[in-house]
């Protein structure tokens, strides 16, 4: 994870548009985005991310003992133990995504251009983003736990952005390293569903944060 922070970090091209649409990288990268499998990229964050479907580990096996009267249950190698259902997993992995879908949103609404803005008005376009994502979808979580854990991941994924972000300065020459980077963590939080516990994924979601911290 630190290797691939340590190339994004240094120098990405500044963004023509802002837009906070999600880019597919791989099973384990690591980067910022935003947008649901079907949804439509949105204009203000990054142009095509998209989510592969959850993995989950497969259920144990059970094979026959060395004797024929005596069975024993033998656990596949590299199994995960679940405490969370599938569409926990999907609640909570996405809710960075969600985030900056809803973000945009409220940014488009205004008419709000990367050229004209400022690191500050980003933070204000996320800080609208949660606003809404508490209006929308704390009554449609799976369960309060699994809406617990999506609000860490968000908090992770804010304070990330302000560990890259100069709050004072233009925000278009640092919007696609801040892109780049929320993207890999969007792919980190869907690989982190693998392991079938909120729990998990909020653990990757702070370690993430940290890492990016130490790495500016």
């Amino acid at each position: 994870m630190i290797a691939m922070l340590a190339v994004l970090l240094p120098g990405l091209a500044s963004a023509a548009q802002l837009s906070l649409a999600p880019v597919r990288l791989g099973p384990t990268a690591m980067v910022p985005a935003m947008t649901l499998a079907p949804l439509a990229a949105p204009a203000l964050m990054s142009p095509s991310l998209t989510l592969a479907p959850i993995s989950l580990a497969a259920s144990p096996t059970v094979a026959p003992a060395p004797t024929a009267t005596v069975p024993a249950v033998q656990p596949e190698i590299g199994i995960v133990s679940r405490d969370s259902t599938p569409e926990e997993l999907a609640f909570v992995s996405k809710a960075a995504l969600e985030l900056a879908v809803l973000a945009e949103d409220w940014g488009a609404e205004r008419g709000l251009k990367a050229s004209r803005m400022t690191g500050k008005d980003f933070l204000s376009m996320l800080d609208a983003g949660l606003a809404r994502y508490e209006e929308r979808h704390q009554a449609q979580a799976p369960s309060p736990r699994a809406y617990a854990a999506a609000r860490v991941v968000q908090a992770q994924a804010v304070r990330m952005v302000k560990a890259l972000l100069k709050t004072e300065e233009p925000l278009y020459p640092q919007v696609r390293r801040i892109l780049s980077v929320w993207n890999v963590f969007n792919q980190e939080m869907e690989a982190a569903a693998a392991k079938g516990s909120a729990s998990a994924i909020e653990e990757e979601a702070r370690l993430f944060a940290s890492q990016v911290e130490r790495s500016v």
